[in-house]
């Protein structure tokens, strides 16, 4: 006869511990879930703005220029002035 027949044995787990387990597990999955996806979110933002930053420099450099430009065609007005007043 066996030894252990009529005994109620006991597992090393309490009751419906994998379940909780898996609970636990699925809650903590979605949660890392949501914070990837926000994550992204603020990627996305931070890189639109890093394009409008970049936009509104390329534009100050680009009047910065034409004002160059401008500025070296009035000295050079000046010089062919000089140069005509001031025949050598």
């Amino acid at each position: 006869m066996n030894r252990h027949s009529g005994i109620n044995k006991k597992g090393r787990y309490p009751p419906n511990f994998g379940t909780y387990l898996g609970l636990l597990g699925g809650i903590l999955a979605t949660i890392g879930d949501g914070l990837a996806t926000v994550g992204v979110a603020i990627d996305l933002e931070q890189s639109q703005l890093d394009d409008v930053n970049n936009a509104q420099q390329s534009q100050s450099q680009n009047e910065e220029f034409i004002n160059m430009k401008k500025q070296l065609k009035a000295l050079e007005n000046e010089v062919r002035l000089l140069k005509e007043t001031n025949p050598k």
